[in-house]
């Protein structure tokens, strides 16, 4: 598991970011799903680190519980 960084002002450690199964086992859905949508700039906080995708933790979770319509 990978460590946390400590902020040099000493506040809340910043967390690393989601990876892609990460973030798609928490929006109950297939990786590939979700490298769809992040491929197509659907989910905000996606970026794609070399050939790994990766989701801002804070950005990710507002969108994943944003209201769901049709």
């Amino acid at each position: 598991m990978a460590a946390m960084a400590v902020r040099s002002n000493g506040r809340a450690p910043i967390e690393p970011p989601y990876t892609l199964h990460e973030a798609a086992t928490l929006v109950l859905k297939s990786p590939a799903w979700l490298r769809r949508l992040a491929k197509a700039n659907r989910v905000p906080g996606a970026r794609k680190a070399g050939k790994s995708w990766t989701f801002d933790r804070a950005t990710f979770d507002r969108w994943r519980q944003r209201p769901q319509i049709g």
